[in-house]
């Protein structure tokens, strides 16, 4: 599989250490220069003047972009005849609906998350998400004219994605987005609730998590499950029973979620991104 790269930012760095057996990346665009994030990578080879040498060199593209331009390349490789892989959120609200093509939602493919699929016995009542770090002043996320949106967008766009991995469409119910900390536009907090049938969603995501967090609950009429903390750091997941006995029944230390997913039969599409952009296009008006 030849694979090309459109943008040349972190996520194509970790893309490009992430490729499955037998893929090869033979082209690279970007508008902005190469940055210190290459060290150790001779990339030259692989650069190439315009987005439409990597479409003609590739049989599958990765755009890996600003938000605001995920959508328009992905209809560029598409309409080309190419295989599309886009990064999430795979653009803004108010954009068309992407063309058939997968979407970067890995966190399905967290180890933690993978086990709490399959260790759920009993109907889900409640899930509750924890999801944040603090170092939105250094990020491209931060300029609305290439975000599109704050937090929200940003990493509440995952935890919608998780929710809908587990309970499939959900609707929103409310969402409060506030700005406390950072000097910019965009909401750098978001608190926002879900439904789904009978299962109540609570999620809050922030740009002023001053350690880094990440915890998913899940509460259905048989058990808890608890997946916290980074598969590159250490994941753990803790199922409890109604009966309060409890079970630690994974940590990891390697994230190999952003190789599965690029092979995965079951990884996000443009359906699963459309349906999280519209619920972020509600809460932005």
């Amino acid at each position: 599989m030849k694979v090309g790269f459109i943008g040349a930012g972190r996520m194509t760095q970790r893309r490009l250490d992430n490729l499955p057996v037998g893929w090869e990346p033979v082209a690279i665009y970007t508008h902005d220069k190469i940055t210190d994030r290459y060290a150790g990578r001779d990339i030259d080879a692989l650069l190439v003047p315009s987005p439409a040498e990597v479409i003609d060199q590739s049989d599958l593209v990765i755009v890996a972009t600003p938000h605001v331009y995920l959508n328009d390349y992905a209809w560029q490789i598409y309409d080309a005849g190419k295989r599309v892989f886009v990064e999430k959120p795979g653009g803004i609200p108010g954009d068309k609906p992407l063309p058939p093509c997968k979407v970067g939602y890995n966190h399905r493919f967290w180890p933690g998350i993978q086990v709490a699929k399959h260790a759920i016995t009993g109907e889900i009542l409640h899930i509750r998400g924890v999801y944040g770090h603090g170092n939105a002043d250094r990020l491209w996320r931060m300029d609305p004219k290439l975000s599109g949106g704050g937090e929200f967008l940003d990493q509440g766009s995952h935890l919608i994605d998780l929710t809908r991995f587990f309970v499939g469409d959900v609707m929103l119910s409310h969402a409060m987005l506030t700005t406390g900390t950072w000097d910019t536009e965009l909401e750098d907090t978001a608190h926002f609730i879900l439904r789904a049938g009978i299962t109540v969603i609570q999620h809050s995501v922030s740009w002023c998590e001053w350690a880094p967090i990440f915890r998913f609950e899940i509460i259905t009429k048989n058990e808890k499950i608890v997946v916290e903390g980074f598969p590159w750091q250490r994941q753990t997941i803790t199922v409890t029973n109604r009966n309060g006995t409890s079970r630690w029944i994974g940590n990891w230390q390697k994230d190999h979620s952003l190789r599965l997913e690029l092979s995965a039969k079951d990884g996000a599409t443009s359906e699963d991104a459309q349906a999280v952009l519209v619920i972020i296009g509600e809460a932005y008006g």
